[in-house]
């Protein structure tokens, strides 16, 4: 899933030892920039299926800028 540009995270609290949702939270440093376009974000997006067959079921990627 993909979402558009200005949506809305959902709020949610995250909890460690408390996995109720397997998930996977990772951020890069520049949102849209060059080096993490390029460089940071395709090993992820790559890994996806890994992630889903481990159990994820939610992938998160966080940027600041």
């Amino acid at each position: 899933m993909t979402e558009k540009v200005g949506t809305q995270l959902p709020d949610v609290v995250l909890y460690e030892g408390d996995a109720q949702t397997k998930g996977v939270l990772f951020a890069v440093p520049g949102a849209f920039t060059p080096g993490c376009s390029k460089t940071h974000l395709p090993g992820y997006v790559s890994a996806y299926e890994q992630f889903k067959e481990a159990g994820a079921d939610i992938i998160v990627c966080v940027a600041t800028n």
